[in-house]
């Protein structure tokens, strides 16, 4: 190869390296900037990495979060229902206190995450791993955590009137004073000693006119007792 044509080479090599690079930047500068407190409703966030982060308070309600990276991010008190977080990254993220009612989770990574408070009623959960992620006092209304890996996670205190616990892996899993109901629907096998049943409306309201019934019917037979 003669000298000239190792120059043009070298110089090709050169161009390719620089175009690289300015990809590279555009697709960092083309991150969307998130604060703490923002309102980004709606917005499409689909793939960005915003790990590390202070973002208590944000507002990403119904926002597409698909895939996005929020390890280790604090998301305290943030408004993320009917966000769609499917496959994201949340890897000890800090969601205390944060609003997730319709939020799509579906095969997230939420291991170690922090839930606490935190409200998912009616969010999708389907196959995520929630390894010792923590969800004490959080509200897991009719959520569907299906097929969902809760090893050594932590639901004490957790309400799962309605859930869907469907074929979830729970060993090491802490349940105590969790709420369940009839709706619930409990993995084949689970020992549910421990966590409260919580009847139907309608079951308290007959048990609670049968007990009026009854305080009723002793009056009635005192006051005939007293006046034979």
């Amino acid at each position: 190869m003669s000298i000239r044509t190792g120059r043009q080479w070298a110089r090709r090599a050169r161009q390719g390296l620089v175009l690289v690079c300015a990809i590279a930047f555009a697709f960092e500068a083309g991150a969307t900037t998130l604060v703490a407190g923002g309102n980004y409703a709606g917005m499409n966030l689909s793939g960005e990495s915003h790990s590390n982060q202070d973002l208590h308070n944000i507002i990403l309600t119904s926002a597409n979060l698909s895939q996005i990276n929020f390890q280790n991010t604090n998301l305290t008190a943030g408004l993320l229902n009917l966000s769609v977080l499917v496959q994201a990254n949340l890897q000890r993220a800090n969601l205390t206190g944060a609003n997730l009612a319709g939020a799509d989770l579906s095969q997230a990574n939420l291991q170690r995450a922090t839930l606490t408070n935190a409200s998912l009623s009616g969010a999708s959960l389907a196959q995520a791993d929630l390894q010792n992620a923590i969800f004490t006092n959080a509200n897991l209304n009719g959520a569907n955590l299906a097929s969902s890996n809760l090893q050594n996670a932590n639901l004490s205190g957790a309400s799962l009137l309605g859930a869907n616990l469907a074929s979830v892996q729970y060993a090491g899993a802490n349940f105590t004073g969790a709420s369940y109901n009839a709706l619930t629907v409990l993995p084949s096998g689970f020992n549910a000693s421990g966590m409260t049943f919580v009847p139907e409306p309608s079951s308290l309201a007959l048990g609670a006119l049968g007990l009026l019934g009854l305080v009723v019917s002793r009056r009635g037979a005192r006051r005939v007792a007293g006046a034979a």
